[in-house]
């Protein structure tokens, strides 16, 4: 019985973690971890919940996402922090003087293509410029001490903790959209189906697909740890590209099919018939050759 209980336990678990999301378990670890070593600072930092706030806006979906967001938040947050404690040496800390050192801030991490990262940077730089106690200074390096933290442990975080799986999440999409864009395929074909009802499973299947080349993105941009592995790297990411791109491609059909629909029950039997075979041949090359990059089959 208590077997049975531990096994229903972790099955509500594992269901609810692929609801939420890995991102968002990574997002707490990483807030936990930054936290713990805030916590190792001394009492007069102040703020140490800023390391937290910092680990949330640093989390990134890719493991090179992160890592290239440690180097430019780093440069975001040093502008920040130099142009808050100039503003702050030269005209006060008063709320005027907050606003303008804020657009003065964004300007310069736009010319610098630092734009992704003006929204912690200009976070830092009004806590530096707020209430502090002790040396105004002192306060303002503990402030960036606490950011930078934040930003670490969440780039620490995504590499150790569940680190994504694109080429899973690639294959897998691709695999699920494609049956579905396949059945359609059938039911107009077959005019076992309404305009209506292939319109709404439409727009869900465009978001489906706007969402597999998004995981390319976030994959595309992936660099392997040794150079031994680039040619290796290269040549799945050209593979999967094929992938996405030929899903899409799936899709474009889907949608000029069902705009067509009823025109293609006034073409000749024969030539509808042939249209039919056509997509049959090419739907099961397609799941062969999906079957093919899970091991399940060879070419």
């Amino acid at each position: 019985m208590n077997t049975n209980i531990r096994y229903s336990i972790n099955l509500k678990g594992a269901s609810l973690f692929l609801r939420l999301g890995a991102r968002i378990f990574k997002t707490g670890i990483a807030i936990i971890l930054a936290m713990s070593i805030a916590s190792l600072l001394p009492d007069d930092v102040g703020l140490k919940a800023l390391a937290g706030v910092s680990a949330v806006v640093a989390m990134q979906p890719s493991i090179y996402r992160s890592f290239k967001t440690v180097s430019d938040q780093a440069l975001g947050n040093i502008i920040g922090a130099i142009l808050s404690v100039t503003m702050v040496t030269i005209f006060s800390d008063n709320f005027i003087i907050m606003g303008v050192t804020v657009i003065v801030l964004i300007a310069i991490l736009f010319k610098f293509n630092l734009a992704h990262v003006a929204t912690l940077a200009s976070v830092t730089a009004l806590i530096i410029m707020g209430q502090h106690t002790g040396s105004f200074y002192i306060t303002a390096f503990y402030r960036f001490v606490l950011v930078m933290i934040g930003v670490i442990s969440s780039s620490l975080v995504n590499f150790v903790f569940l680190p994504p799986k694109f080429e899973t999440k690639i294959y897998y999409n691709s695999l699920n959209i494609s049956s579905d864009i396949f059945m359609w395929f059938k039911l107009v074909l077959n005019d076992t189906t309404e305009f209506n009802n292939i319109k709404q499973d439409s727009h869900n299947l465009k978001q489906r697909v706007e969402k597999l080349e998004k995981i390319y993105d976030y994959y595309s941009e992936e660099r392997p740890i040794t150079k031994r592995h680039i040619h290796q790297q290269n040549r799945k990411k050209i593979l999967f590209r094929e992938v996405v791109q030929t899903t899409r491609q799936a899709y474009e059909v889907l949608n000029k099919l069902s705009r067509y629909q009823n025109d293609l029950y006034l073409l000749n039997n024969n030539f509808l018939l042939q249209i039919k075979l056509d997509l049959d041949s090419l739907t099961a090359f397609h799941e062969q050759i999906l079957a093919s990059l899970s091991k399940k089959a060879t070419l």
